[in-house]
């Protein structure tokens, strides 16, 4: 059944334009460090319909079916796409059940899970957490904390941290919290094994962030072979972008002296040959993973010293999509650009891409995920509440707009299905994608929003956030 509370906006007919660019909600952050939520008796056998496993099966089973795990941002391929056998269940109008919820910290960090484990990287009081829990339980298995000190200029507008998403490789999870601190850990019992300080080492003064630091160190790491790629943003110390050691920790390669953004790397193969895309608080860059030379650098920023760019780039192909608040949107094709012919980060001068289209208002997403289906671009517009906007990524050509009453948010595309949790804490359900969409359930106030964090999937369940509780809901 279509939800009836949108309305379709084709080309020719003008969008509407609801408040202003972003609504927010006002929350006190250090409140959430108080908050706590009922817990409740965790559901312990779920069905799977047409899946090579019929019938009801335990979540040890079912966390060996393809698409169980999500350990690191945007799922396991870096796309918020992900399949996995079985039918999404009917939603009634108060959403799907519930299978466990748990207090927790505050922060944006979203849970990542593999092999039945959950890592919640969070903030109690004065101390980051990281900690592992049994992801069908919700039960602490084992915690790992360290003093921090960060205050948010904008809090309590907005959370004291951490920002950065874990990645978990094999039995290593690695995480960097509000101050740049990268900790590596044991998934077995959390031990530490390595650490770095980010802030210290590369000379992170104010982050980058234009005036002041607005919500602190934010990238997530992007495990790339044996290493770790990071947006750093070390300006003073060629270290825009820098790879580590997954195993030591050690330095592999620095690049660019670009500032960091709120954007985390993203990892694709053109023509053959890996590269890393990184959107920095200055440009899009591309590099090649191996030793951290430049293939090319296209300026790519706002005007507005107090914003950064936020959203993470997608590729298609040849073809890389970036966007950003203030600077709009264009698409790059690395088709042939791809050759041994790189520069270094210190030349003055590097290959320069083949810009495809740029506009400035375009689909514009700041905070929120980006969804590559195909030929077509779909996200929110930061201008616009609530709309989500469909472009075409060889020409910049708007496909459809669809106007809804709810909040932007962060999606998980599952099964052929868009599910989207709201800023507000409405959880979307978006079919027919690419083409024109519908809006096919709706469970308004699922929780208690604002909610910046985007979702988790695994073994059939998504793991939703706020700063007062961690919900696992069943969907299979």
């Amino acid at each position: 059944m279509t939800h009836n509370r949108t309305k379709l906006l084709v080309l020719g007919v003008p969008a509407v334009v609801l408040g202003g660019v972003i609504a927010f909600t006002i929350f006190s952050a250090r409140a959430a460090r108080e908050n706590a939520s009922e817990v409740s008796e965790p559901i312990s056998r779920i069905q799977v319909a047409n899946s090579p496993v019929v019938g009801e099966i335990t979540y040890a089973d079912a966390a060996t079916l393809p698409g169980s795990n999500w350990p690191r941002l945007f799922g396991p391929q870096g796309n918020s796409i992900v399949e996995y056998p079985g039918e999404l269940v009917d939603w009634p109008q108060a959403g799907p059940p519930v299978v466990w919820r748990k207090p927790t910290g505050q922060g944006y960090s979203a849970p990542v899970v593999q092999d039945g484990k959950l890592v919640l990287f969070h903030r109690v009081q004065d101390e980051e957490r990281i900690e592992c829990w049994d992801a069908e339980s919700g039960q602490v298995l084992w915690s790992f904390a360290y003093p921090t000190a960060y205050e948010s200029p904008v809090a309590p507008t907005y959370s004291e941290g951490p920002y950065s998403t874990p990645a978990i490789v094999g039995d290593r999870v690695y995480a960097i919290g509000a101050e740049a601190k990268l900790h590596c850990l044991s998934m077995a019992n959390g031990d530490p094994l390595w650490s770095r300080d980010l802030k210290v080492e590369f000379e992170l003064a104010d982050m980058n962030y234009g005036q002041q630091e607005f919500y602190g160190f934010c990238p997530s790491p992007v495990p790339c072979g044996d290493m770790l790629i990071v947006n750093v943003g070390g300006r003073e110390q060629t270290a825009g972008v820098v790879a580590f050691d997954q195993h030591t920790g050690e330095t592999l390669w620095q690049a660019t002296n670009d500032g960091a953004s709120y954007a985390t790397p993203t990892l694709a193969e053109i023509d053959g040959e890996p590269v890393a895309i990184v959107l920095s608080r200055d440009a899009l860059v591309v590099l090649k993973p191996a030793d951290g030379s430049v293939l090319f650098r296209e300026e790519f920023r706002s005007k507005n010293p107090d914003t950064t760019n936020a959203t993470s780039p997608v590729v298609v192909g040849e073809t890389v999509f970036a966007c950003g608040y203030g600077v709009g949107a264009m698409a790059i094709n690395l088709r042939g650009k791809i050759s041994n012919d790189a520069t270094t980060c210190a030349s003055p001068v590097a290959p320069q891409p083949e810009i495809v289209w740029r506009e400035r208002r375009s689909l514009d997403a700041q905070y929120t995920n980006l969804l590559a289906l195909g030929e077509t671009i779909i996200g929110y517009p930061s201008r616009w509440r609530g709309t989500l906007m469909a472009v075409e990524l060889q020409t910049g050509k708007v496909k459809w707009k669809l106007a809804t009453d709810y909040a932007r948010g962060n999606g998980v595309f599952i099964n052929g299905e868009w599910i989207v949790l709201s800023e507000e804490g409405d959880l979307l359900r978006f079919g027919k994608l690419p083409n024109e969409p519908v809006l096919t359930a709706v469970s308004e106030a699922y929780l208690t929003g604002p909610c910046y964090t985007g979702p988790t999937f695994a073994a059939g369940r998504m793991y939703l956030r706020t700063e007062r509780e961690l919900v696992c809901v069943q969907l299979f």
